[in-house]
């Protein structure tokens, strides 16, 4: 009886050490956490305008909120496109006096909000460094306070891009699925520099990495939230969740320990 028992015990620890690697699966990617510098990577790709990242939002909400483009004469809830540089841009936009008026167009000196649901496309590639973006956001933004010339921006975003970039000789390829909410961010119209100089952005940085080059090879999923503070002089301190800072430069992509 006993050795019956023994062997009854045996067979149920080896069907339940099978059922745990069936569900294990070695074949399924693990997620792994990637490092300080890692993420950093990510996040300056997803924000800094050489990448076309989401300051290059800024500078349509800021040629917006001037005016500067033609078609804003065109009649409200009007569907636009244009480009910057290599990034194509699709806005729907509505404009508001200080009282929140409806107005059929924008007027200088008159209009005062605009509300706009933009979509940026695109695609650009280099090889040295090795550098490939395929751009595909969408944001929402309100845009206020512009009589007082110092624009508040707030609203949101979402990335579904596809990156390739170089860093420390490493050539990092991601699909971001991230998300981006902005809060408070101030740009003063009348200082010709479309990044914000206050406020703050709550970022959630979701997707697929793979990274190949020297040390060790990454391919796996990521998610993880970070909180950018705009200082001014184009830059952001980026807190990761860890709490480690770091300071980036968002017309350069450049990016150091705080």
């Amino acid at each position: 009886m006993k050795h019956a028992a023994r062997i009854l015990t045996a067979f149920v620890l080896a069907s339940l050490l099978f059922i745990y690697g069936c569900d294990k699966n070695p074949a399924s990617p693990e997620e792994q956490e990637l490092s300080n510098t890692e993420k950093m990577v990510v996040i300056a790709a997803e924000f800094a305008e050489p990448t076309g990242g989401v300051t290059s939002d800024f500078n349509t909400a800021y040629k917006v909120a001037t005016g500067d483009i033609g078609a804003l004469y065109k009649s409200a809830s009007f569907d636009t496109t244009f480009s910057l540089g290599w990034i194509n841009y699709s806005l729907q936009l509505n404009f508001f006096t200080k009282n929140g008026v409806p107005q059929q167009r924008y007027i200088p000196t008159v209009t005062d909000s605009i509300v706009f649901a933009g979509a940026a496309s695109g695609h650009t590639a280099s090889t040295k460094p090795t550098q490939e973006i395929t751009l595909d956001r969408s944001s929402d933004f309100q845009l206020g306070d512009i009589t007082s010339n110092i624009v508040n921006i707030n609203g949101s975003a979402d990335n579904h891009s596809d990156c390739k970039v170089t860093y420390s000789s490493n050539v990092y390829q991601f699909q971001p699925r991230s998300s981006y909410t902005f809060k408070d961010l101030k740009i003063n119209l009348t200082s010709g520099n479309y990044i914000p100089t206050s406020g703050e952005i709550i970022a959630r940085i979701k997707g697929h990495i793979s990274k190949s080059g020297t040390g060790q090879d990454l391919d796996t999923d990521y998610d993880f939230e970070v909180t950018l503070k705009f200082i001014g002089n184009d830059e952001v301190k980026v807190t990761l969740p860890n709490g480690v800072a770091f300071i980036l430069n968002l017309k350069t992509g450049k990016f150091s320990l705080a």
